[in-house]
């Protein structure tokens, strides 16, 4: 660390907060690309579903929460207690 010099850590800091901005950059124009060719497709509404969508509908959504909050668990788990 004693052969580099000060002008090495600004072109990194530089390059790196340059890079980062030009990434999200990206990362947000191909977000805004996919939305704006996305077609409009008209889901039913929930008061118009037969029951046995219904149903389906809600233990899907019931299933993805419950997967979300053990994966959230597990994660804070190993986290704090460092298995």
């Amino acid at each position: 660390m004693s052969k580099t010099s000060a002008w090495a850590a600004l072109y990194f800091i530089f390059l790196m907060t340059f890079g980062n901005y030009v990434l999200f950059n990206l990362l947000v124009a191909i977000l805004v690309e996919g939305f704006a060719t996305e077609v409009c497709v008209q889901r039913p509404a929930l008061s118009t579903m037969s029951s046995p969508d219904l149903v389906a509908y809600v233990i899907v959504v019931v299933l993805v929460v419950v997967v979300v909050v053990i994966i959230y668990v597990n994660s804070v788990e190993m986290i704090f207690l460092k298995r």
